[in-house]
């Protein structure tokens, strides 16, 4: 006998984005060279949710010369579709982004040819 399954998942459902969660940076390229990491930025970490908010603040043991921060500058993002997505940032400014993962790593690639690589907070 022979058995099938089929499992369907709601693409319009935006839990289901790879996006959402609570990531921190831990390699960052220009122009596809590995540049270095600013001292503390990996003890931030940056939060997508579900509802297309984006904030974040400062993970545990932060070294003291490191500024414990929180923050919510009203940024959100979308999803356009095909791995692209736009960060809304202040003043009606946004940045296009390419999304993807590399198993747990998120890869985000700015239009600027910056690419940084997230792992899972």
């Amino acid at each position: 006998s022979i058995i099938l399954l089929f499992t369907c998942s709601d693409d319009s459902n935006p839990n289901n984005d790879i996006i959402i969660g609570k990531w921190k940076i831990i390699e960052m390229y220009d122009n596809e060279i590995l540049v270095d990491i600013p001292f503390c930025v990996p003890f931030y970490y940056y939060e997508y949710k579900s509802d297309h908010s984006i904030n974040g603040g400062t993970i545990a043991n932060t070294p003291d010369n490191c500024q414990v921060i929180t923050f919510d500058f009203g940024w959100t993002w979308e999803n356009l579709g095909n791995n692209r997505y736009l960060k809304h940032l202040a003043n009606d400014n946004h940045l296009e982004l390419i999304v993807y993962k590399n198993g747990v790593h998120l890869i985000i690639e700015e239009s600027n040819n910056t690419k940084t690589i997230y792992e899972p907070y």
